[in-house]
């Protein structure tokens, strides 16, 4: 590790100043001197070196993609068509879903009181079905005369105890109980240290012999049941992106440009033609638009100022997609809705070319589709982080394990009140209540893939380079690259279409 006095005494030693930001960025990385070298060598008439040109040297070092640039073969437009032209879409918009239209939440206790036992009336049921698992309500532990219990509960508080041990308060429906968790139990403590508050959890417990505390020795979540993809009889694919940030300085124009007309295809041949001839879905999973005041200081990386107009340039990209392709939109957290999820779909006041035309579909996050037979979960990810921040072993470079965290626990929002709002509705929307097929999120700006017990698992990635707060987070986006999923197969195959 690099300290400021470090790379001060370096640029001194180039006969340079560098501003105290700009030290800030280099602090701590082992290229340090390479990238004052770089700035020296392209600038060397400038005084200082700036935050601004260290960040920008940064991202050009630092933005990592995994697969070669997409063929740059121009094809005349209209000299064949495509398979997807002659293939009539099968897909149903699961509106049960769907938050849009249905947000009636005043934020009483009522609401409070409602969401939370929907959440616990949907997941006890579930947890029952468990084999070996005969689950009791706490009212009858208090009475049982059995050492080893069972039984299902809420987190409502969770903390470390004086002695290090993790202490748990839980509740069912009429009852609560303290537990723990030893810390000398190392396995169990390693796997309980992931618990988030508010999830319902299966537990397997003793009681102890000299106080109301039960000790637990197993931890069962609800998840989902494993199984094999799905596959279809027929070849057809989904392309995928996320987070285009429509608005901002490092909004990907040029690229995003080229995928569009990759989609029609201008570009490619042979095999590559086939593939995107094939292509009958595309799904955005949100921050369609950087927005406005987002966050502090926004407003300095904004390359469009109005918000009316990001979406207007938003829509010029999204109408030239071929009409034989259905489009799934839903909204993330940069977007012109509520913050809180559940998010409605983006309105017409925003959006209103997009909701005349035929094959655009404009959804709340989340919301399923079943495609093609598949049921095909969209949410932006606004919970990513808490999550990532809450359960050990979580990285942003690998946002599909935080996804295969959300269908262990068959939430998509694990507790209620953390980074991001939730409302309290009557019936939660947050809940995973169908098994999906494939699971497609972004907002992390990192394309992630799995197969987690048949659930194909994708993270979009995004369309905007990297960002000065990821900079200084050490975050490493990988944008430009949108991912292909073929349904007959459950193959994923990245489209590069970006290289810094």
């Amino acid at each position: 590790m690099q300290g400021a006095r470090q790379v001060l005494d370096y640029a001194l030693q180039k006969n340079t100043l560098i501003d105290k930001k700009a030290i800030e960025l280099l602090e701590g990385r082992e290229n340090f001197t390479e990238l004052i070298d770089e700035a020296l060598s392209e600038n060397p008439s400038d005084a200082v070196i700036t935050e601004e040109r260290i960040s920008q040297l940064i991202v050009r070092k630092d933005t990592k993609v995994s697969t070669t640039l997409m063929p740059s073969v121009f094809v005349e437009k209209g000299k064949k068509r495509f398979f997807r032209d002659e293939y009539k879409a099968n897909y149903r918009i699961m509106e049960e879903s769907d938050i849009t239209g249905k947000s009636y939440s005043e934020g009483k206790i009522e609401d409070f009181l409602a969401y939370f036992r929907d959440k616990f009336s949907f997941l006890e049921p579930m947890l029952k079905k468990r084999q070996g698992f005969e689950p009791k309500p706490l009212s009858r532990i208090e009475r049982s005369a059995k050492r080893e219990i069972e039984f299902i509960a809420m987190v409502r508080d969770k903390r470390k105890s004086k002695n290090g041990h993790l202490l748990f308060v839980l509740e069912d429906m009429e009852n609560e109980l303290p537990a723990l968790v030893l810390k000398d139990d190392v396995k169990l403590f390693e796997k309980a240290s992931g618990i988030m508050q508010d999830e319902v959890l299966g537990f397997k417990a003793v009681k102890s012999s000299n106080s109301e505390l039960v000790i637990i020795k197993e931890v069962i979540w609800p998840d989902i049941p494993a199984r094999n993809f799905k596959p279809i009889k027929e070849q057809l694919n989904i392309a995928c992106v996320s987070d285009t940030h429509v608005g901002s300085k490092m909004f990907l124009e040029k690229e995003f440009s080229k995928f569009i007309s990759w989609l029609s295809g201008s570009y490619g041949n042979g095999k590559e033609a086939e593939k995107v001839s094939r292509i009958k879905y595309l799904t955005i999973t949100g921050d369609l638009c950087d927005g406005i005041g987002v966050y502090p200081e926004q407003i300095e990386e904004l390359a469009i100022k109005d918000i009316n107009q990001q979406y207007e340039l938003f829509a010029e990209f999204i109408k030239q997609v071929p009409e034989s392709i259905e489009v799934f939109i839903i909204p993330g957290n940069h977007d012109a809705v509520r913050r809180a999820d559940p998010q409605p779909a983006l309105g017409k006041e925003f959006a209103k070319e997009l909701h005349s035309l035929g094959n655009i579909h404009m959804l709340g996050s989340p919301s399923m589709v079943e495609i093609e037979g598949l049921k095909t979960l969209l949410y932006h990810g606004n919970s990513m982080h808490q999550i990532n921040e809450a359960v050990p072993g979580m990285d942003m470079k690998k946002p599909n394990k935080t996804m295969e965290e959300m269908l262990k626990r068959r939430t998509l929002v694990p507790t209620y009140g953390l980074r991001y709002p939730i409302v309290p509705e009557k019936k939660d929307y947050l809940l995973i209540r169908e098994v999906p097929d494939i699971f497609i999120t972004g907002d992390m700006h990192h394309n992630g893939y799995s197969n987690y017990k048949g659930t194909l698992c994708i993270n979009a990635g995004a369309w905007q380079s990297t960002t000065k707060l990821q900079v200084q987070l050490g975050h490493v986006p990988t944008p430009g690259i949108s991912p292909t999923i073929d349904l007959q197969t459950g193959k994923i195959t990245e489209n590069l279409f970006y290289q810094a």
